[in-house]
């Protein structure tokens, strides 16, 4: 199996919970997480959630902001 840049398996790997944790922890390290793999946690997020990809994405920001006070999140 094809790891990430980060050394993590594929989304379908993870809960959602545990995909939140990783893009939470990336961001508040200021770690840009490898995108593909961003985008498709928060796809998997919104599904296992049922709140779709962009409120996931939204859920995230909110708690990487509550953390650090920074509404970013970092790109690479």
């Amino acid at each position: 199996m094809k790891l990430t840049p980060e050394g993590r398996r594929g989304v379908d790997a993870y809960t959602a919970q545990e995909l939140h944790e990783f893009l939470v922890a990336d961001a508040v390290k200021r770690h840009a997480t490898y995108l593909p793999w961003a985008v498709a946690a928060y796809e998997r997020i919104g599904e296992q959630r049922r709140i779709g990809a962009e409120a996931a994405y939204v859920v995230v920001v909110d708690e990487v902001e509550a953390l650090t006070g920074l509404r970013l999140m970092p790109v690479g």
